[in-house]
């Protein structure tokens, strides 16, 4: 579907990726902790370490190997995470300018307080979270969860976010979500301390499908992460943000931190789709690999059993390759969409915008041609097409 890739994947991300997440933060005595559980079925999560340029903060993510910052924490001890939700039209900020970028990183980079973090939001469109929200916390223990438009700030010692909108939930009924309820009754006792944190996590966490592939707590006073793996509760790893910048720019897999477990190693091999299967091939062996791998792999007869085909998913594979200009790759995954779903109109729309993309423009034509014909409503891919038209009458 032809988007500014930087809204699309924004939105994408966090409608997918933050698909049941449970955080929250306390403060005692001048003493604040964030604790976070990260629920998705991708099983490769990342830190990275993303030093300061041009006088902007040093900053440590976490998220999955796409490298888009699901959380993380600033030098000034500024620390956020992402969550989705229904759809929730934005009204208030229609009428200002959008970022050119991801916003939420541009914020860790430059903002050290909660005031500050709105002072910032203020200043932009909020189309991108109509269907997700941020909660940020600086390390005074002010808090914020990001609505769209609107800003729930933390009124007492502590504040949690799940993933439905607060504001929209009256006082004393019940808010649907059993992960936040279950924290809401823990909170007013909990110690601010690593383990009580831990021990709360691990009552939200959760298994199946959308395991908790990460658990994150913030120390922001003493700029360290305590991190547990596929919510297991009985090891975890701290991460010192100074030391680790000592090494400048780099990445850390957690699969390689932490030791095997059974129940991860199921996961994956239990759990695989073909997008998955499809990126493995792409970033370990190469485009060519993956080609020659797709004919045998679709042979199988038990492809749909073992790597389950699933629309949005590819898509959001594509559109990662075409984010990271890798246009080739992104025409590949595009044209399995296609042949896979070729009822489905937004399958032709995004082969069109990577063939765009590639200079290919009487291949983009078609492609746009075939999703307006499958949905006449299809508004933007009238006006690409208009478009690449006139270009190609004018060479």
């Amino acid at each position: 579907m032809k988007k500014v890739i930087f809204v699309f994947v924004l939105i994408v991300v966090f409608y997918l990726n933050a698909f049941a997440c449970s955080m929250f933060t306390k403060t005692v005595d001048g003493k604040t902790l964030v604790g976070n559980n990260e629920d998705w079925k991708d099983p490769n999560p990342v830190i990275w370490i993303q030093p300061g340029e041009d006088e902007k903060f040093d900053c440590m993510y976490v998220g999955f190997d796409d490298y888009f910052p699901q959380g993380g924490m600033n030098e000034v001890g500024l620390c956020f995470d992402g969550f989705a939700t229904k759809s929730k039209p934005i009204t208030k900020a229609a009428g200002k300018p959008g970022f050119q970028g991801i916003l939420n990183t541009h914020i860790m980079e430059t903002c050290s307080t909660i005031d500050e973090v709105i002072a910032e939001f203020d200043k932009y469109n909020l189309q991108f979270l109509d269907g997700a929200m941020l909660m940020f916390v600086d390390k005074t223990g002010d808090a914020v969860i990001i609505e769209g438009d609107d800003y729930i700030r933390k009124s007492g010692d502590f504040q949690i976010v799940t993933n439905f909108y607060q504001s929209e939930v009256k006082e004393g009924e019940k808010t649907g979500c059993r992960r936040y309820d279950n924290l809401l009754a823990q909170l007013p006792e909990l110690k601010v301390t690593i383990d009580d944190f831990a021990q709360a996590l691990a009552t939200t966490h959760q298994e199946g499908k959308y395991p908790t592939q990460y658990t994150n707590i913030f120390d922001p006073d003493k700029l360290e992460m305590y991190l547990y793996r596929f919510h297991d509760f009985s090891n975890y790893v701290t991460f010192d943000f100074k030391e680790e910048l000592k090494s400048g720019r780099h990445v850390i897999k957690m699969k390689d931190v932490f030791p095997w477990l059974i129940a991860y190693d199921d996961f994956v091999n239990l759990s695989k789709t073909l997008a998955i299967k499809l990126h493995e091939l792409i970033d370990q062996d190469g485009l060519e690999t993956a080609m020659d791998a797709y004919p045998v792999l679709k042979e199988k007869k038990d492809i749909v059993y073992w790597y389950p085909v699933i629309e949005a998913e590819i898509n959001e594979l594509g559109y990662t390759y075409l984010a990271n200009k890798k246009i080739d790759e992104a025409i590949f995954i595009f044209k399995i969409n296609v042949e896979y779903f070729p009822e489905n109109w937004n399958c032709y729309d995004s082969l069109g915008e990577a063939y765009v993309n590639a200079e290919k423009l009487e291949l983009a034509i078609t492609n746009y041609e075939k999703s307006i014909e499958l949905n006449p409503d299809n508004e933007g891919g009238k006006k690409v097409l208009e478009r690449i038209k006139g270009e190609l009458e004018k060479k």
